[in-house]
């Protein structure tokens, strides 16, 4: 039989199996359909005639089902049962189960909350004692979830746990209806499951932790300094999943946090700049700690407290994650940068600034040449407009020099071909064994990776969008230059006395590429003329 035919015989037996359903289905007396099932808990139907006028287009409704008693009355909350069923479901065996019942009670929550656990008839003050009740017994559970649970599964460098999660957005709706006592109880409990040795439970406990703060900013001058001391061991916790829901809960309430608690500001700085040591391609608190620290070197207090450690020393340690593989970590370390480079205070920006001007100067036009990402590219230029402007001329013009002839050969870099290692900064973060046990999807030994202009992620693109990015890339690389021209062609810097000027050697080396018979570094020197003439205006 070929498997045409086999296919038809299954449809065919398929379709006398449900007509023999049918039949039998049919042939049933509605006595016995009930099962046994009491009287009064059947479904009530009733005939009713109802007059209309018989013509072509009309015929008299004969039967409707009366559903008067399909939900009987009863003094409690209509989703007191069904609310009930979830929590039961909360200790399922199955994930799944779980975080579908976390995921019903925190949408019934969004917009019946405030009607929870109330009955009928009864005054405004036992109904508020019992809505409280009812709050806090489902705050329990979710505190039991926390305690339970162990499911966590991984996605690229980030622990994936869904039950967790949704519970503690689920305990962070409830937190908004609890009364001031019940918040303290239950964020104490919080704090206790910060103890424990396993760290899913940690990760849990941080989690509700994180939404409680974001939804009690009315409490936020009593619960910060409770669970500051928390986070701060939170984020030197030796898991790094546990770090990075540490650092991810004090990102939204960072100006909060300057305000209420000055004084844990600089021992919180210092340890996330003391974590960045620690850090390698696949820590899963990478973009966390990135985030938060970009957050609070945006106020002038925090870098001011951070004058006593020089930025010399810490900014290289920024630099490594200009070319993580996850985006909003070079986004976050680029924040970083120009967070750092937009202190009020010059003098003592210069003073930092200078001795690792030139190896700045090289990693950022470096992530231009090797990014693919439209707004992270917006944002490398902003980082090196603010990078120039700071930065003292002279200075700048003796780190350009050296490098401006690597830097138009990276520029004009066939699309086709890898770039040679001497000519890149090596900055990769190196991997190293995870000390908490935890085995991640390509957590081997690296090989030597080759990389390309617009990022090597771009070689999987297609052909046309391979161009495009491209030659985005080598627009970037032209903004770059044009702006770093002005400053090579300033009278400042090309005084008559001088025996080698800068911007007469450039023209020299732009003049070689003008007269080449390459296309591709005729164009890159005609982009160069563009964008220099466009800052000139400026």
């Amino acid at each position: 039989m070929s498997s045409r035919q086999k296919n038809k015989a299954k449809r065919l037996a398929k379709l006398q199996a449900k007509q023999k359903s049918k039949e039998h289905t049919e042939a049933v007396p509605p006595s016995e359909a009930a099962d046994g099932e009491p009287e009064e808990k059947r479904l009530k139907t009733c005939n009713l005639m109802v007059e209309q006028p018989e013509n072509e287009d009309n015929a008299p409704v004969e039967i409707l089902p009366e559903r008067s008693t399909l939900f009987e009355e009863s003094n409690a909350w209509p989703f007191e049962s069904f609310c009930e069923e979830l929590c039961n479901d909360l200790f399922s065996p199955s994930w799944e189960i779980r975080h579908g019942a976390g995921t019903g009670l925190r949408e019934i929550l969004k917009f019946h909350a405030q009607s929870g656990g109330k009955l009928v008839n009864s005054t405004s003050e036992e109904m508020e004692e019992q809505h409280q009740q009812w709050l806090e017994d489902l705050a329990i559970r979710l505190l039991c979830v926390f305690a339970l649970d162990r499911f966590g599964d991984f996605v690229s460098d980030e622990v994936v746990a869904p039950v967790r999660e949704t519970c503690a957005q689920t305990l962070g709706v409830a937190l908004q209806f609890m009364v001031i006592r019940a918040v303290h109880s239950t964020v104490s409990v919080l704090l206790q499951l910060l103890h424990v040795p396993q760290w899913e439970v940690r990760h849990g406990g941080l989690l509700g932790l994180k939404y409680a703060l974001a939804v009690r900013q009315d409490m936020m001058e009593h619960l910060l300094p409770r669970v500051i001391p928390a986070m701060v061991e939170g984020l030197q916790d030796q898991d790094d999943d546990v770090r990075s829901v540490a650092a991810a809960a004090l990102v939204p309430v960072a100006d909060r946090l300057l305000q209420l608690q000055p004084d844990k500001i600089l021992v919180i700085v210092n340890t996330l700049w003391d974590s960045l040591l620690e850090l390698d391609d696949l820590t899963a608190s990478t973009n966390s700690v990135m985030t938060l620290l970009s957050s609070l070197l945006t106020f002038p207090q925090v870098q001011e407290e951070n004058a006593h450690k020089s930025f010399t020393i810490l900014v290289p340690r920024v630099w490594p994650f200009l070319y993580h593989s996850s985006s909003s970590v070079r986004r976050a370390a680029l924040d970083t940068l120009l967070a750092t480079l937009g202190s009020r205070d010059t003098q003592s920006c210069v003073l930092w600034l200078t001795p690792i001007l030139q190896d700045m100067m090289r990693v950022i036009y470096q992530a231009a040449i090797l990014e693919s990402n439209q707004d992270i590219c917006n944002l490398i230029q902003k980082v090196w407009q603010q990078l120039l402007s700071k930065a003292p001329l002279h200075y700048v013009v003796a780190a350009a020099c050296p490098w401006m002839g690597a830097w138009l050969c990276l520029m004009m870099q066939p699309a086709h071909l890898p770039i040679e290692h001497n000519m890149l900064m090596e900055l990769r973060i190196k991997s190293k064994e995870r000390s908490s046990g935890k085995l991640r999807v390509g957590q081997s030994a690296r090989e030597t990776r080759h990389e390309y202009i617009a990022g090597s992620e771009s070689l999987h693109e297609d052909p046309a969008t391979r161009d495009y990015l491209v030659m985005r890339s080598r627009l970037l690389a032209a903004r770059l230059l044009g702006s770093l021209t002005c400053c090579l062609c300033d009278a400042a810097v090309n005084l008559p006395s001088q025996e080698v000027r800068p911007a007469e050697s450039f023209a020299q080396l732009l003049m070689f590429y003008l007269n080449s018979k390459s296309a591709l570094q005729r164009i890159a020197v005609a982009l160069i003329f563009c964008q220099w003439a466009e800052h000139s205006k400026v």
